[in-house]
């Protein structure tokens, strides 16, 4: 437990240190972090080279409106600037890769999270699900960019994907007040 508790302060420690624009969205606000991790090799300085034998980061936020993301993977391997830095470049997750953000999931077998770029790129089968795509979307590649807050999928297809404001008008016709206006 003290471990855990160390390594969630050092994690605290790494997050906490403001990115530079136009990166700064990519973490959002969420600010610290839990891990869980059979092995985990880093620097005397407090920097992660990478953890392994099965990986599970929670991300968590300042603002309590926020929810936690978790985060798993076999591995997870961390690359710091060559310069010198308090935070990763980037986050290469490997294996079983799971990211379960409130707005969307995603399963793939790779994910790279360039923190320098506003990116979050899956690859090896990326599988999207969420309330308008609750089947979900398969695809070769997705992209997340957290700089324009857009998702782009490459190679893909889904079923019963909802096009957004489709079916209100059919529930909105339902309503009782609806009907009464039908009637008139």
């Amino acid at each position: 437990m003290t471990a855990l508790l160390a390594i969630s302060a050092l994690a605290a420690a790494l997050l906490a240190q403001a990115p530079a624009p136009p990166a700064a969205d990519s973490m959002g606000s969420y600010t610290t972090m839990d891990v869980e991790f059979g092995n985990m090799f880093l620097s005397f300085d407090g920097k992660i080279d990478s953890m392994s034998d099965g990986v599970k980061i929670t991300l968590h936020s300042d603002d309590p409106a926020k929810k936690p993301v978790p985060i798993s993977a076999n591995q997870a391997k961390f690359t710091w600037p060559q310069g010198g830095g308090d935070r990763p470049s980037s986050i290469l997750l490997e294996g079983k890769v799971v990211i379960e953000h409130p707005e969307v999931n995603v399963r793939a077998e790779k994910a790279e999270w360039d923190f320098d770029k506003g990116l979050l790129t899956f690859t090896g089968s990326p599988v999207m699900s969420s309330a308008k795509f609750p089947d979900g979307i398969e695809a070769q590649k997705v992209v997340l960019d957290f700089n324009t807050g857009r998702v782009q999928v490459y190679g893909g297809h889904g079923h019963n994907v909802r096009l957004v404001g489709m079916g209100e008008e059919k529930e909105a016709a339902k309503s009782p007040a609806a009907e009464g206006e039908a009637k008139r």
